[in-house]
């Protein structure tokens, strides 16, 4: 493992479980040291799922259904005084893939996004400030809820794909942000002018937007596809 995660991040590594143990919860979230005192296996990733079930049994169902039955590395790194749990999930080629999930307990880095996060639905605060701050592959950075400070402001890009929308652009630039990528310029986004509709976008950056989506229902099936590459 280690030597993959160090070909796109050079200062990381892999903690000990006496490392671990010396940390507070101040550092990192109380589950996070429940988990990784346990020495088997097994028992690390039951705690870990039910912290999942416990958060987001409802919204991500499907993702913690697969991570059920193939999640088969649990491991936490460190870089730069920073902190994430690393999830070793397997896909259906028996490849491993590694995702990341990043500390809750982070600092909160998005200047334009702070200015609408008290009105962001409460689902998505417990996910971000008590699971992970984003939880996506760890070599792309891409196909799960991005970090907070990763969360695309539209704003400060130029869209192409406006200038031939086949309907009015339906969604405020200067009000959105993408919180889940997929790779590839697409987002899932929430205009918090809109925040009291149904309340998502699927934005494309080459093709028309959908509008009117369930925001968890298409997070959960995309991360649960990427899983599955």
């Amino acid at each position: 493992m280690i030597t993959f995660l160090q070909k796109y991040r050079k200062e990381i590594n892999l903690l000990t479980k006496e490392e671990i143990a010396d940390l507070s919860s101040s550092t990192i979230p109380d589950y996070w040291i429940s988990v990784f005192q346990a020495d088997a296996f097994s028992e690390r990733k039951s705690r870990l799922l039910a912290a999942w079930n416990n958060v987001v049994a409802e919204e991500m169902s499907i993702t913690i259904s697969y991570l059920t039955d193939y999640l088969v590395e649990i491991e936490m790194v460190e870089w730069n005084g920073f902190y994430s749990i690393i999830y070793g999930v397997q896909n259906p080629t028996n490849e491993v893939l590694y995702y990341e999930g990043r500390n809750p307990l982070d600092s909160f880095n998005n200047d334009e996004l702070k200015r609408y996060w008290s009105q962001t639905p409460a689902s998505i605060i417990r996910f971000y400030s008590e699971l992970h701050n984003g939880f996506y592959y760890y070599a792309s950075e891409s196909m799960g809820l991005v970090p907070v400070e990763e969360i695309c402001y539209l704003d400060d890009y130029e869209w192409g794909i406006v200038d031939d929308l086949e309907k009015p652009l339906a969604i405020r630039f200067s009000s959105s942000f993408g919180f889940f990528a997929n790779g590839m310029g697409d987002h899932v986004v929430i205009d918090y002018s809109q925040i009291h509709q149904k309340w998502a976008t699927l934005w494309f950056h080459d093709d028309q937007p959908t509008y009117g989506i369930e925001f968890w229902d298409v997070i959960d099936e995309w991360t649960t596809i990427g899983f599955q590459v």
